[in-house]
């Protein structure tokens, strides 16, 4: 029987390291985002980690996807009408600004109402 044990031991501890890496390898959370005229639509806090952006222009207008905060900034290009693209980012504890940064017809869609303040939290 003790020789048994010693088996178990070794065998316990490979399953358990086998079992680690796929356990933390979860898939980014995806934080859906709707851009109208002059309006993001998202949520007002996220958890911190890896999150997908998925933006979709729902507006009538070309409009963009800019998120700024701590140290790090990350746009899509302009979209049309009806687009929709991904994107990754990791997100840290602390404040962010979502907008858009089109400027048209003498109109800048931020100035006009398309910022939107999002937290990260734990």
């Amino acid at each position: 029987m003790p020789y048994a044990r010693v088996l178990a031991l070794p065998l316990l501890a490979l399953l358990t390291l086998a079992a680690g890496p796929s356990a933390a390898a979860k898939p980014p959370r995806t934080v859906a985002v709707r851009l109208t005229e002059y309006r993001i639509e998202m949520p007002d806090s996220v958890q911190q980690g890896e999150v997908t952006f998925s933006v979709t222009n729902a507006g009538h207008d070309q409009h963009q996807f800019s998120v700024r905060g701590h140290r790090g900034l990350r746009s899509t290009r302009v979209l049309k009408p009806g687009e929709t693209v991904s994107f990754p980012m990791r997100l840290v504890v602390g404040g962010y600004t979502a907008y858009c940064n089109v400027r048209e017809h003498n109109e800048n869609h931020r100035q006009l109402g398309m910022e939107h303040a999002l937290r990260v939290v734990w």
